[in-house]
């Protein structure tokens, strides 16, 4: 019986070596180093957060639709366009007549070039609708229609009384004319401006008024 405890005492010993004593523990931390301490301690965890890259914003698709203006009025550009046919015709007869007055005329030819300036700004002003260019051919003719006055008041002659009322009346009625069609761009709109620049042209035959 003493030699069975005995060996169970000596199994006891082999199982618990004296090199490390019963109350103590070996801990390990997470970096890896051995200490020796009275109490185990739980190895401490660290979170750190995982960046999630963010979902990209998915945009709506972008169309690019060309939109062709509408005209309003086609009545207002008709008219527009017709009034600028017949002031053509007559500024181009008229600058027909002072070339002829230039060259048949000689000592007066200064005084006809400076006429077809201002019938050439008229021109430019009605060809491009653009107002401010025709007022220059309205002064012009307002101009020649005193001149045509003077030229009556001062010679009195029967052929000179009778050409200068009939030039005087010419000189008039194109003004007139003029001035109807500077009021028609002054009063339209810049979108119907710009779509009679821009080779608007009438579905219909343009014919030149006379009123």
């Amino acid at each position: 019986m003493i030699n069975t405890q005995n060996s169970q005492e000596g199994e006891r010993d082999n199982l618990h070596p004296s090199s490390i004593p019963e109350t103590t523990y070996v801990d390990i931390d997470l970096r890896g180093e051995q200490h020796q301490g009275s109490t185990y301690a739980e190895p401490s965890v660290r979170l750190s957060p995982i960046t999630v890259p963010p979902e990209p914003i998915r945009q709506p698709p972008m169309y690019h639709i060309s939109v062709v203006p509408v005209p309003h009025n086609e009545e207002e550009l008709f008219k527009i366009f017709t009034y600028r046919k017949s002031l053509k015709f007559f500024i181009m007869i008229d600058a027909i007549f002072i070339l002829l007055n230039c060259f048949l005329s000689a000592p007066f030819s200064l005084i006809y070039l400076i006429a077809l300036c201002f019938v050439a700004f008229g021109y430019v002003g009605t060809k491009e609708y653009k107002p401010c260019y025709i007022i220059f051919y309205i002064v012009y003719l307002i101009g020649r229609a005193l001149s045509e006055i003077v030229f009556m008041v001062l010679i009195p002659e029967t052929f000179i009384l009778v050409l200068g009322m009939i030039m005087f009346a010419i000189d008039c009625y194109i003004c007139h004319f003029a001035y109807k069609f500077y009021m028609l761009l002054k009063t339209a709109s810049q979108e119907t401006i710009v779509m009679l620049q821009n080779g608007w042209n009438p579905n219909r035959d343009a014919r030149i008024v006379l009123y």
